[in-house]
């Protein structure tokens, strides 16, 4: 990326790694051209607006995977037919599918290669958001298939 500044007569370009998933590349230009100039630069960016919905998302799913598992621990679950039992545990192992697949997918749909680490720190509030979804869906899905072979699920009027 380059940036004439034409009061002082140079100019500079900034070269940036492929793989910076979600650098704003515009405002660390603007940022440096202000510092040349001497001016003031901006902050870095908010990111609020998508922090606080992934959060209370986080939060809410936490607080439903906690009941979910409760429920199963107790051995209240609904009595479910293996075809019921198997879909609905494989739901719950979704996140921990798309964490598990997340680099290989970014490289076939965007030709970018990152590791696990790389998009935990570029997307923080979404990566403790699949995490939370993960861990809770590989416990909810194990205690349901050992509430069935263990024959503890209930018909809770169903």
């Amino acid at each position: 990326m380059q940036e004439l500044l034409p009061d002082s007569g140079y100019g500079f370009v900034l070269l940036y790694n492929g793989n910076s998933m979600e650098v704003d590349t515009g405002a660390i230009t603007a940022g440096l051209a202000d510092l040349l100039t001497g001016a003031r630069p901006a902050g870095p960016r908010d990111t609020r607006l998508i922090a606080y919905p992934l959060g209370l998302i986080t939060v809410l799913l936490a607080g439903w995977r906690t009941r979910a598992v409760i429920i199963e621990i107790r051995g209240c679950g609904r009595r479910r037919s293996w075809v019921r039992l198997v879909l609905g545990s494989l739901w719950p192992l979704g996140p921990a599918v798309i964490i598990a697949a997340a680099p290989a997918l970014l490289n076939l749909t965007m030709g970018r290669v990152f590791s696990r680490g790389q998009l935990a720190l570029a997307v923080p509030d979404a990566a403790i958001l699949f995490v939370t979804a993960a861990v809770s869906g590989v416990v909810l899905a194990a205690l349901r298939v050992a509430n069935r072979l263990a024959g503890r699920t209930t018909d809770r009027g169903r």
